[in-house]
């Protein structure tokens, strides 16, 4: 009976990991899409930082999925967009900070 079955439970397991990389790999490209709009966007409005969190976020699972051949391209791609986002929403955090200092000592706070 055991030899009739044609789905071996390796099999299962490794199907499974299979749609867990491609998961990955799609929220890696999602999450740094969403990264580079929040910290191009909300960068002049002093929220760089929420781009930054998604792009770290982006990073992380970029570089776990980039271990599945067939998802490679989607992993890299939420790679990159996940570092530009995380570098310009740092670049954009730290000149919101500057324009508030320079505000507040033009006006003797």
């Amino acid at each position: 009976m055991q030899e009739s079955l044609s789905v071996k439970p390796a099999d299962f397991l490794s199907a499974q990991k299979n749609e867990e990389d491609v998961n990955m790999a799609v929220a890696s490209l999602v999450l740094g899409i969403i990264s580079l709009v929040i910290a191009v966007a909300g960068g002049a409005a002093g929220l760089g930082w929420t781009g930054s969190i998604c792009g770290i976020i982006a990073v992380i699972l970029g570089a776990i999925s980039k271990k599945d051949p067939a998802q490679k391209g989607k992993a890299t791609a939420g790679l990159v967009c996940g570092i530009i986002a995380l570098s310009w929403g740092i670049i954009a955090t730290i000149a919101c900070m500057a324009c508030l200092g320079a505000t507040a000592s033009a006006l003797n706070w």
